[in-house]
């Protein structure tokens, strides 16, 4: 496996990246041992340092809380393991039936999600990961999510702009935690390149 290093850190990633959306439950639960099982094969078939990825959305934090858990049940240590966690969604208490956010995707939740994109939110976000994921397995990479959804939501051009400003805030906490120590990285989650871009230039 061919690894890059990754802009000026100290990171070296290789070309292939594991999802863990699954460990969340996409579209099925799956049974816990097969959640380990996944885990397993990250480790089985490429050399480490093995990058994953996930996020608060995923199961509405749910796969990060299985990726601590497995990686503490195979007894992996942190050197061996990337973790890269999308920040903008955390997890708060279930108070109907199913879910609120991304209705049908999800199966047999017992957390709901609310979008947190801010300055503030970001904070949270990103304390709840840490709390999930474990004191063992800490992110080395950031990103904000879903900030094209986020904007698209706007119902008028000013509302827009208190979104994107919303954005820019969090990109600020984001840099404080860079300047901190408490991650190498920082990125843009989002599935619109027009987006990256505006942010981008912000």
């Amino acid at each position: 496996m061919k690894f890059s290093e990754l802009g000026k850190t100290s990171l070296r990633i290789p070309r292939i990246v594991f999802g863990t959306s699954c460990l969340g439950n996409l579209y099925e639960a799956l049974p816990e041992k097969t959640k380990l099982a996944i885990s397993r094969e990250w480790f089985a078939h490429q050399e480490p340092p093995v990058v994953i990825d996930s996020a608060g959305k995923y199961g509405a934090g749910l796969a990060l809380e299985m990726i601590g858990h497995n990686l503490r049940e195979l007894e992996i240590s942190p050197s061996r393991i990337i973790i890269s966690n999308k920040l903008g969604w955390k997890r708060v208490p279930l108070t109907t039936p199913e879910p609120t956010f991304e209705p049908g995707a999800w199966a047999d939740l017992q957390h709901d999600a609310v979008q947190c994109i801010s300055y503030e939110g970001i904070f949270a976000c990103w304390e709840q990961g840490c709390e999930l994921l474990g004191p063992e397995y800490p992110p080395q990479m950031l990103s904000v999510h879903d900030p094209d959804e986020y904007l698209a939501a706007a119902t008028s051009n000013a509302d827009r702009d208190k979104r994107l400003a919303d954005i820019i805030g969090a990109y600020r906490a984001l840099h404080e935690l860079k300047v901190a120590g408490k991650t190498q990285t920082i990125g843009i989650g989002s599935k619109d390149w027009r987006v990256i871009e505006e942010i981008e230039r912000e």
